[in-house]
């Protein structure tokens, strides 16, 4: 995989979660601790496809329903 086509899909992917998130709630998304994949996921919630999404720890979500 290219890296280019690598942060292609990684976009694609939240922007699924996102859609899901607007729809169910809630999403949840587990990216590796990379300075890549954090650098990546900053860039995409400054976007436009994150509008209206606010990212959280999983427990926040695992702490929702209670």
């Amino acid at each position: 995989r290219t890296q280019r086509g690598g942060r292609r899909r990684d976009r694609r992917e939240l922007d699924r979660a996102a859609f899901d998130a607007g729809r169910e709630g809630v999403a949840v998304v587990a990216i590796p601790s990379t300075p890549e994949a954090i650098t990546a996921l900053m860039a995409w919630a400054a976007g436009s496809s994150a509008s209206g999404v606010a990212l959280a720890p999983v427990s926040a979500v695992m702490l929702k329903g209670k």
